[in-house]
């Protein structure tokens, strides 16, 4: 088992870097993305892209929070919530 964790972490330690061309394709992909939205309209992009933007920004912060307090407190789950509130607004400051 443990032959199998230093695998995954070294196979993360060494596609660390891909985020860098893919960064570059997202760069080069993002005109025109941008040129084809701008043709539709308000109401089209506003319902597509405010629940894509409010997802992509709430979920990750909130599963980021809730993962830190499963991991600090394994047993206790009752205890998870009522911390998560108070992590956020210490992360916003």
């Amino acid at each position: 088992m443990r032959r199998g964790i230093r695998k995954l972490e070294a196979w993360y330690h060494l596609t660390a870097n891909i985020s860098y061309p893919l960064m570059t394709v997202l760069s080069v992909l993002l005109m025109p993305a941008m040129i084809i939205r701008s043709w539709q309209g308000y109401l089209q992009m506003a319902l597509i892209d405010l629940p894509l933007f409010v997802a992509e920004h709430d979920v990750a912060v909130d599963v980021f929070y809730l993962v830190s307090q499963k991991e600090l407190f394994r047993r206790g789950g009752g205890r998870l919530f009522p911390y998560v509130p108070f992590l956020m607004a210490l992360g916003v400051g």
